[in-house]
């Protein structure tokens, strides 16, 4: 409502009078010109009327009969100071006698009797001033209120809000810009804006206030600019801030919203080195990354990667059907439909198809798609990557090829060859392991191993354990077992399969390589038989000389007891006969041991020391054997479990050519120990040693330096190939002048099952 409606509007006009007739008077006269009026004669129904109705303007009567009219005035003014007050008098000088009217809080004041128009013109004066007095108060309301709503935002505002005078003078603070600064608004006010400022902008901040005090227009007002600000502790921060300005009739003031762009700038930075990142990995990665509107077919990018991999310009990948237009034709309707009917069941999914270059040549891809929904649920986009398997193709189609060749290598391979699943079930045997182990119609395919060779489960299981424990191949693994008077080495050997190969699971986790060793079993029976006898002829003039002496007894007691009659001296002398006799079997015995062939022992435990023990004794009979001392350094070892001929064979070798190295005489050290690797026996002579040179050959069949016709030069090549069969090892060392030494190593448990 504007002010002038406001002073033309009916009042509510309250007459104080003790005369009715007045109060009658006013009341007619003011009603006329639409008015309301009522009329009272006290001064105490005057207070109640005013506290209980509005009132606009109050006729008071000076005299009333209750009290005195300026006292109710002065009542009036102390509740209700912009309510009108006009005063009736008789009195004439009314303002000589209580002083100035304003003093009082009059409006103003008509002396009886009073004049109509007067009074009209009195009313009509002080509605108006009290509706301007009205008007301003809402005004200072208004302004208050806009004030409070202004400083509560300021003080709710996340972002720092500083006001500063024309000096740049700070003169308004919010809590926000303590937070930002660290200042409290006590440390701020008065101070120059400068002290929030890093040193390099202090001057160009003294220049545009110059420049805005000249009436030149400043640059950054309306605008968001970005600075560092200065924190109380000294540290610097980047920022955003937005200038604005205003004027009073006085001065100019300015507003700074200013916000820490810290996050901003450490999200812009991270985004930054993401984008960079996905940049690098994208055109990075031999592929080609795309994405496809599902429901046009259309394509919405493409990496750079298609100019490389299929020559055609990424352009041409955004025109209408370029994708399905480039498929094999052979392959084209069948990878349409698969592509859009999988994409409407499945979020991820791959394909393999072939699409044809630029050039013309056809290119094999496979493609790996990701499928976006729309809000109903339905494919929108199709996100994938193209990787160029042309080649991973055609070496699948060359190892097809390979394959079947291979099946042909193992089928006429003269080896048994078994492949086992994780059962130890047989899922590949070929031709020559159907020849010796399938003895009925039932195939091997499908049985356990241990069904088919002569191992029990229990000792399969261990083996296979070691094989994976140490993939490498090696002798070690290799093992014999006998199958209707045939003998067969075997080994076992890993495959390589992948975890997540349905094919490898199902082919095969290892194989079994088993050959037949019959002939080589007894070809090798029949030299180590050869060395023996050979051995034995060296030794025999040994046995002669052994058994001479004895016998020179036998006759002699034998002449003896021809002549004697003496009972006690015959007994005596029968006891001294037998005594030679048994000393002349032992000596053949321990001969006729020593020619027997060692394929009719079996395997037991077979006591070291012992060993050691009766291949010297058989050494001592040796022709060569002089002069020479053996000395024992024997210490407890556990037993092995061996043929005690072959061992016994390895060290009467070995022995024979130290005895023979030392032409009988020098000193034989045996000795034996046992550590964690295993028994080590050494056999060391005194002699001569062996030279440097021949050291390489020593190993070598029918090599020897001995004269001709003593040894056959197998002895040590069968020795190294005996210790082999039970996983030992032998090392020869030798210093010549001083000696060799044989060194050998059993370990406690040998290679193959038992």
């Amino acid at each position: 409502m504007s002010f002038y409606s406001t002073c033309e509007r009916p009042a509510h006009i309250l007459a104080v009078d003790d005369n009715p007739d007045v109060g009658l008077g006013i009341k007619d006269l003011l009603e006329l010109e639409g008015h309301t009026v009522e009329v009272v004669g006290t001064g105490e129904e005057a207070l109640q009327r005013i506290h209980a109705t509005p009132c606009d303007v109050v006729i008071l009567d000076i005299c009333l009969p209750d009290q005195d009219g300026l006292s109710l005035l002065h009542s009036i003014v102390q509740t209700q100071p912009s309510l009108p007050v006009i005063l009736l008098t008789a009195l004439h000088a009314l303002d000589r006698k209580t002083g100035p009217l304003e003093h009082l809080g009059a409006f103003a004041y008509i002396t009886k009797p009073y004049d109509g128009k007067l009074l009209k013109t009195m009313v009509r004066r002080a509605l108006n001033a009290k509706a301007l007095a009205t008007s301003a108060q809402q005004a200072l309301q208004t302004l208050h209120a806009s004030e409070e709503r202004f400083r509560a935002v300021i003080q709710a505002a996340t972002d720092a809000v500083v006001l500063a005078d024309h000096q740049g003078t700070i003169v308004s603070w919010n809590p926000a810009a303590h937070r930002l600064f660290g200042y409290s608004e006590e440390e701020v006010l008065g101070k120059p804006l400068h002290m929030i400022m890093p040193t390099r902008y202090r001057e160009a901040h003294e220049r545009g206030l110059q420049r805005v005090s000249a009436g030149e227009a400043c640059h950054v007002i309306g605008k968001v600019v970005e600075l560092e600000g200065l924190r109380k502790d000294g540290t610097e921060f980047p920022l955003e801030l937005s200038v604005s300005t205003w004027r009073t009739e006085t001065e100019r003031f300015f507003c700074g919203i200013i916000r820490d762009s810290t996050q901003r700038k450490r999200a812009e930075r991270v985004l930054r080195e993401a984008n960079e990142q996905y940049r690098c990995l994208v055109e990075g990665v031999h592929a080609i990354p795309w994405e496809m509107d599902y429901r046009t077919g259309r394509m919405t990018y493409i990496g750079p990667q298609a100019i490389s991999l299929l020559g055609y310009p990424v352009e041409q990948w955004f025109t209408p059907q370029f994708w399905e237009t480039h498929l094999h034709p052979e392959d084209r309707t069948q990878t349409i439909s698969t592509c859009k009917e999988r994409a409407r069941h499945e979020r991820w999914y791959q394909l393999e198809y072939r699409m044809v270059d630029a050039k013309g040549q056809v290119v094999w891809i496979q493609d790996f798609v990701s499928v976006t929904l729309d809000a109903d649920g339905q494919p929108s986009k199709l996100h994938g990557l193209m990787l160029d398997i042309t080649e991973r193709k055609h070496t699948e189609e060359f190892l097809k090829k390979t394959h079947g060749h291979m099946a042909i290598i193992l089928a006429n391979l003269p080896v048994s060859i078994f492949i086992l699943n994780q059962d130890h079930r047989i899922v590949y045997a070929n031709a020559s392991a159907c020849h010796s182990f399938q003895h009925t119609d039932v195939p091997l395919r499908g049985q356990l191993i241990h069904e088919c060779l002569p191992l029990a489960a229990t000792q399969w299981n261990r083996l296979v354990a070691r094989v994976f424990l140490d993939a490498t191949p090696s002798s070690s693994q290799e093992d014999e077992f006998e199958i209707e008077q045939r003998s067969f080495r075997y080994c076992l050997f890993p495959l390589p399969t992948s975890p997540n190969s349905k094919e490898d699971q199902q082919f095969g986790r290892f194989g079994v390589m088993a050959w037949d060793i019959t002939e080589k079993k007894q070809l090798q029976e029949q030299l180590i038989q050869t060395e023996k006898l050979s051995s034995l002829g060296t030794l025999i003039s040994g046995m002669a000389h052994e058994i001479s002496n004895p016998m020179q007894a036998v006759v002699g007691i034998s002449e003896l007891l021809a002549e004697e009659s003496d009972p006690d001296n015959i007994q005596e002398l029968t006891t001294d006969l037998r005594r030679a006799a048994l000393h002349i079997s032992a000596i053949l015995r321990d001969f006729m041991a020593y020619a027997r062939p060692g394929s009719h022992d079996q395997d037991g435990l077979t006591d070291i020391n012992e060993q050691l023990r009766r291949a010297a004794k058989m050494v001592k009979r040796s022709p060569y054997f002089g002069q020479t001392e053996v000395k024992e350094h024997f210490k407890q070892v556990p037993p092995i479990q061996a043929r005690s001929s072959e061992i016994e064979q390895i060290f009467l070798n070995l022995m024979s050519n130290a005895v023979q190295a030392m032409n009988s005489h020098g000193e034989l050290h045996l000795s034996t120990s046992a550590n964690e690797q295993g028994i080590t026996v050494q056999i060391r002579d005194t002699g001569e040693g062996i030279p440097e040179t021949l050291m390489t050959k020593i190993f070598d069949p029918f090599f020897t330096t001995k004269k001709h016709g003593v040894g056959t030069g197998l002895g040590l090549s069968i020795v190294q190939k005996l210790i082999s069969k039970y996983a030992g090892s032998l090392q020869i060392t030798s210093t010549q002048g001083k000696g060799t030494t044989a060194t050998i190593v059993f370990p406690y448990k040998r290679a193959s099952i038992e």
